[in-house]
């Protein structure tokens, strides 16, 4: 009987101790998060960023084209 007491304790103990960590944990996330008025805006990109993402998204499109080229002619067998 007194071996269940002290089971019952030890686990009720550890389940209040661990609420009590995550519930301190929950509120400081909550208090700190910043709200969406006060987030710091993007800069607009300068036109040198812009050509530059162009030219990386052609790349990669010319890129792109040619895997699938390649990776279709190696799934058809050879007639």
């Amino acid at each position: 009987m007194k071996n269940n007491t002290t089971r019952i304790l030890l686990a009720a103990g550890a389940g209040f101790t661990l609420g009590s960590v995550c519930g301190q944990q929950a509120s400081r996330r909550k208090n700190t998060a910043v709200p969406p008025q006060q987030l710091p805006t993007a800069s607009t990109p300068d036109k040198a960023q812009e050509r530059q993402l162009k030219q990386i998204r052609k790349v990669l499109n010319d890129t792109h084209k040619h895997v699938v080229a390649v990776s279709k002619g190696l799934q058809k067998p050879a007639a």
